[in-house]
């Protein structure tokens, strides 16, 4: 499920400052429309005890659906209505959606990150299959979404190797500041504690690009910044999942 929301500032605190706020529905396709109604079912159980008053709105096909219909994956009659729902200052709540709906919509929205909270719940102990913490967990996970392989541009050519394909895309400073700058505000907010994933074996350059604006915008800010390779990552999250923030 695919919650968005369209801001200018660097970070938001999604927790609502007034009585009032939109929300706008897009059922998607495959799971999506079981998962969209029981979370409508819970989101109205929220707000009539925390007495909000919520303004639920439907919007079209998505995803396959759409582009059947309308040959787009996001349709120019669903993105007006997101245009209406962020207009109003609301989100967008959507459900599963094949295709290149969720790329389309950051690209059109320019949706530039994903806030992604982790968290461990009691009730949920005995389902796990891996390990259960020692601790609570709660971890946020800030994800970059306007650039990399995922907004790329690909050409393909024949060679004597068959097909050939050349696949492009950018990292930008001003972009990778922005997102740093959401990471370090979200971290500050929290425990001051950052970790910068990525590869840098692998992606040199990129990784290099990243690292100087991590300790750029983090600098003077209290948090404190870790530099972690991927593959290390991966096993710290499994084996200390507690020693994450952000």
């Amino acid at each position: 499920m695919l919650i968005s929301v369209a801001v200018d500032s660097q970070y938001i605190d999604l927790r609502p400052d007034v009585g009032s706020f939109t929300v706008g529905i897009l059922r998607g396709e495959g799971s999506g429309p079981e998962l969209i109604d029981a979370a409508c079912n819970v989101l109205s159980t929220v707000a009539e005890r925390c007495r909000l008053n919520v303004c639920i709105k439907s919007g079209g096909d998505i995803g396959c659906v759409s582009a059947e219909r309308t040959g787009k994956y996001l349709s120019d009659e669903v993105a007006e209505f997101c245009h209406q729902i962020f207009a109003q200052g609301g989100a967008i709540m959507a459900g599963a959606a094949g295709g290149r709906f969720v790329y389309d919509m950051r690209r059109r929205f320019q949706l530039y990150y994903k806030l992604n909270p982790l968290r461990s719940y009691p009730e949920l102990r005995e389902v796990r299959r891996i390990r259960v913490p020692t601790k609570p967990l709660d971890i946020l996970v800030v994800r970059e979404n306007l650039q990399g392989a995922y907004q790329g541009n690909s050409a393909e050519a024949s060679s004597e190797d068959g097909r050939q394909i050349l696949h492009t895309f950018v990292h930008t400073e001003k972009q990778v500041r922005a997102v740093m700058g959401v990471a370090v505000a979200a971290a500050q907010r929290r425990r001051n504690i950052l970790a910068v994933i990525g590869k840098n074996s692998g992606l040199p350059s990129i990784h290099s690009l990243w690292r100087t604006c991590a300790l750029d915008v983090a600098r003077d800010s209290g948090v404190e910044v870790s530099l972690l390779d991927v593959d290390y990552a991966a096993y710290k999250l499994l084996q200390e999942p507690e020693s994450f923030d952000v």
